[in-house]
């Protein structure tokens, strides 16, 4: 973006401690770094005087390399009050401005006052000319790779309601700043394919192998006064590239080329190596296309780019832009590097971090595709190979999560605050990402604490709103009372703790969870949980070596979170799916064996894998006999016969770590983790004769062989004194609450006698270790057979005579929990525990008081529950995701459950069942399937509810 600033201060102890921060003077003492390196002193607009800084950015600052910054006459003491502030006005792009104290946390922030109406509607566009120059397009050469002594047709587009005047081609040989001039034609001759078709064409002559030719296209319009119009645009200006007598690799592998001129290289070569300022150059891929144009600077932290020494000289990775109109495989940023970490861990066998990305893969998270590719920068091969690797961004949402891709991506770092990448000592500055708690004057969360270490990506909206991370870091610091359903409510546990070990297994330690907290992109969409994208796995088989702690953790925030019970147990069953199957050595040895024989084959002169297989053989072996100690057996610690009058049962027992969910009769059941194999829950029932059926499943969903026990219960009838009969716990738009005018949730109480009911001093309550969260007062009677409505809204102090219904002191959530009917003697009237919920579906007893559940897609508060017939499921859209499941989205009649049905071979007898069988959500189910490779053939059927 841009912004004039002006009037900027810095301010302690009553002093401004910045010399010349009202630029009349003019800009010294300011540099301008990296991306910010185009800034410039503004003379004809200021704040008070006559000048200001213009300042443009052409991506996000950092606190490295990429900035505008001045020294302070003076510092400001630690634990000292001071203020910064200035004078903006916006001109352009990103509507926010940072200013900030270098090392101490000390930042002030702020949106930009955008004019009222941007634009014109109604009136003449503020950049409409009387005459525009031509439109040029499609701009092209030919040979893409011109051998030394060959012509080079170039080809381009025009179109103009004016018609076309003179297209001239002009070009320079580099480094000669002489400028030469073609015109082109399309009259059908001299190269052009054919006359009038709108293509003009025109000959660059032949050059020697190594020539470098620089050239844009000017042509004029047909008006008596010709507009001109130049291709490539923009301000600095730009020119297309063509180099002659590249050299031609051996192999199959892809080809990637990178062109500049010989005044961008060394631009490139004498600034800054952590700047982040684009600079033009044409890519080609392959001997097919050519992508004038694209933006290439170096890619890595400051630890890395502080040994760069040129875009040909040491190793270096490489961070190239293409235009938004002119994408290369649908992707607009592309990250090209060397294998391994250049500085400490270099792979001489350029399979390490490919391999390890096969094992994520392998189990299930979101992964990075990466590819060898051949990289020449002018003529120049760098390594004899290299990687095109995959960026995490909003593309990464779009493709793992389809349904839910305008979340919000961070990028967890290793904040390096400094001067100068090249002299700074990097250990002093050094600060590593953590999920403590760091609060401000009042209690607030220190954005500034936060920004460097957990960076937001892809923004949408401000860069300053850390509302949702703030709220990640509460729920990882909560107290152990509600700590597990915090952070399950924000996290994907099962994700995070399989991709934390995963990192631990390949001994990744520059990573969030383990010991730098870098090198991570954690994403929330907007309806889902936080997710990890893994990143930069390049010192993965090197650094960290076999038999290391599993769950090691520098973080305290993330060691509490992997020591956890239930979060420790999906730790465990994904080292567990790991030594069951990418590890195993015939598996291991058949990847890494068929690369090193293609990289062989195709010339690439790299190491046999012997170093990652003997790490994998010693990290199998020793998390085996770690997981040998773990094994343990599925148990129910209830006698098998059972009486009571109560419909609430407290069952315990064990299970093996594989086990990642319980179900009482097919329906997943809250439990809590005590140890890592001993559970318990309380599961309720209706009361009568019931065959409790307690399993184990696995993370898919599958049903685990040997872990279900089946338990006979009987269960006296307690007296009929009421029966909670309804409830929503995911009220959008059915009722609206009239005291309080929004849609909260509600439940209804139903009388079942033939007497009035005052339930005056009795309790309501979500949760058994409180019984009596809420007292109901007298003056709220439910008629003979009939119902009362209860707000779960959380305000109690909204009943009132003059109210209606009853408001109850606790929410609902409609991920599932209970609500319990109590006595004043505290014995139990009545309870009911409900899964997951669907948005404005009421679930309850049918018929009213009855035994069975069942939910309603016509909800009925404060009448009698029915029940309305369904109609056929539809499906709507079949996905394959990249890890090989399959996601299915049916249309549904809201409240009913869906089974799917599958075979293998479609002339086969009989058809196989899914085991989970979902709720609608709404109007739609999403259900996904494992197919592990094979064809299955669906079908969908509607159940009761």
């Amino acid at each position: 973006g841009e912004c004039l600033v002006d009037n900027l201060e810095v301010i302690s102890a009553g002093k401004n401690l910045l010399a010349n921060g009202t630029f009349e003077t003019g800009a010294s003492g300011w540099i301008f770094d990296g991306n910010h390196e185009g800034t410039s002193l503004e003379t004809t607009a200021a704040f008070g005087g006559t000048r200001s800084l213009h300042l443009r950015a052409s991506g996000d600052g950092d606190c490295s390399a990429n900035r505008v910054r001045s020294s302070l006459t003076a510092s400001v003491s630690a634990g000292a009050t001071a203020t910064l502030r200035a004078r903006v006005r916006w001109l352009a792009g990103h509507p926010e401005i940072l200013l900030r104290l270098r090392g101490n946390w000390l930042e002030a922030t702020g949106p930009l006052l955008l004019p009222k109406q941007l634009g014109t509607p109604g009136a003449r566009n503020s950049q409409a000319v009387a005459n525009g120059g031509p439109a040029i397009s499609s701009v092209s050469h030919h040979p893409v790779l011109p051998a030394g002594g060959q012509p080079v047709l170039i080809t381009a587009r025009m179109d103009d309601p004016d018609g076309i005047g003179t297209v001239l081609l002009r070009y320079r040989v580099d480094p000669s700043k002489t400028l030469l001039t073609v015109s082109m034609v399309d009259d059908g001759a001299g190269g052009d394919a054919s006359a009038g078709d709108g293509i003009f064409s025109g000959s660059l002559p032949a050059q020697s192998a190594g020539t470098l030719v620089a050239f844009f296209v000017e042509a004029a319009d047909g008006a008596s006064s010709p507009a001109l119009t130049r291709f490539p645009a923009g301000q600095p200006a730009r020119e297309c590239l063509v180099r002659f007598g590249e050299t031609q690799p051996f192999g199959g592998f892809g080809t990637y080329r990178l062109w500049m001129t010989a005044a961008t290289a060394s631009r490139w070569s004498t600034r800054g190596p952590a700047s982040n300022q684009p600079l033009d150059c044409t890519f080609v891929n392959g001997a097919e296309r050519a992508f004038y144009n694209v933006g290439a600077y170096y890619s890595g932290s400051p630890f890395k780019t502080a040994t760069y020494s040129g875009p040909t000289g040491n190793p270096c990775d490489y961070n190239i832009r293409f235009p938004d109109d002119d994408r290369f495989l649908g992707a607009a940023v592309f990250e090209v590097a060397y294998p391994g970490n250049l500085n400490s861990f270099p792979d001489p066998g350029a399979q390490r971090e490919p391999f390890a990305y096969w094992i994520l893969r392998r189990l299930g998270t979101p992964y990075n595709a990466r590819r060898y590719v051949r990289l020449f920068v002018n003529g120049t091969q760098r390594g004899s190979i290299s990687e095109d690797t995959q960026v995490p961004n909003r593309d990464s949402a779009r493709e793992w999560f389809p349904d839910d891709a305008d979340g919000e991506l961070y990028k967890t770092a290793i904040w390096y605050d400094v001067d100068s990448v090249l002299t700074d000592d990097f250990s002093s500055s050094r600060m590593d990402a953590r999920m403590a708690v760091f609060n401000t004057t009042g209690g607030v969360k220190k954005t500034a604490r936060y920004r460097w270490n957990f960076q937001p990506h892809a923004v949408r909206g401000s860069a300053n709103n850390f509302t949702n991370w703030f709220q990640l870091v509460d729920a990882l610091n909560s107290p152990a009372s509600n700590y597990t359903a915090r952070v399950e409510s924000l996290v994907d546990v099962e994700e995070w703790m399989r991709v934390f070990a995963f990192e631990h297994l390949v001994g990744n330690w520059d990573t969030f969870g383990y010991v730098t907290g870098g090198n991570m992109f954690p994403y929330k969409g907007k309806s889902g949980r936080w997710t990890l994208f893994p990143w930069d796995l390049d010192i993965a088989f090197a650094a960290d070596g076999p038999t290391n702690d599993p769950f090691q953790s520098d973080d305290p925030v993330l060691a509490r979170m992997n020591s956890h019970p239930p979060f420790r147990r999906a730790y465990w069953r994904a080292i567990q799916d790991a030594v069951q199957g990418p590890l195993v050595s015939s598996t291991v040895n058949r990847f890494l064996d068929e690369r090193y024989q293609a990289l062989l084959a195709n010339g690439v002169p790299v190491s046999a894998p012997d170093d990652i297989k003997n790490f994998i053989q010693q990290q199998r072996a020793y998390l085996a006999g770690r997981l040998a100690t773990l094994a343990g057996t599925f148990t129910v610690k209830t006698p098998f016969v059972f009486d009571t009058n109560q419909s609430l049962l407290k069952l315990s027992g064990t299970a093996p770590v594989e086990v990642a969910a319980l179900t009482v009769n097919g329906i997943a059941w809250p439990v809590t983790w005590t140890s890592l194999n001993a559970w318990t829950s309380q599961v309720a029932f209706v009361c009568g004769t019931n065959q409790l059926t307690v399993s184990g499943i696995d993370n898919r969903g599958r049903p685990i062989p040997q872990a279900t026990v089946v338990l006979p219960i009987a269960c006296g009838t307690p007296p009929a004194i009421a029966r909670i009969n309804e409830w929503m716990a995911s009220n959008t738009r059915t009722l609206r609450n009239p005291e309080t005018g929004k849609f909260d949730d509600w439940f209804e109480i139903y009388n079942p006698s033939s007497q009035l009911l005052d339930l005056g001093g009795y309790y309501l309550t979500d949760t058994l270790t409180n019984k009596s969260q809420f007292r109901v007062p007298s003056g709220f009677p439910i008629p003979a057979e009939g119902f009362l409505l209860v707000w779960a809204d959380g305000k109690p102090e909204l009943n009132l005579p003059v109210h209606a219904g009853l408001h109850a002191g606790f929410q609902l959530d409609k991920g599932g929990e209970a609500i319990y009917l109590f006595a004043p003697d505290g014995t139990q009237v009545d309870g009911i525990t409900f899964g997951p919920q669907s948005a404005d579906i009421s679930q309850g007893r049918y018929h009213d008081g009855g035994a069975s559940l069942f939910f309603m897609a016509e909800p009925t508060p404060q009448g009698p529950n029915r029940i309305a017939a369904p109609a056929s499921p539809q499906l709507r859209t079949l996905t394959i995701l990249p890890n090989g499941s399959v996601s299915l989205l049916c249309n549904v009649t809201p409240g009913f459950r869906v089974q799917v049905d599958y075979k293998t071979d479609l002339s086969a007898p009989e058809w196989e069942t899914l085991p989970v069988e979902p709720v609608a959500e709404g109007d739609t189910v999403l259900l996904r399937d494992f197919p592990a490779g094979v064809m299955r053939f669906y079908r969908l059927r509607l159940l009761d509810p």
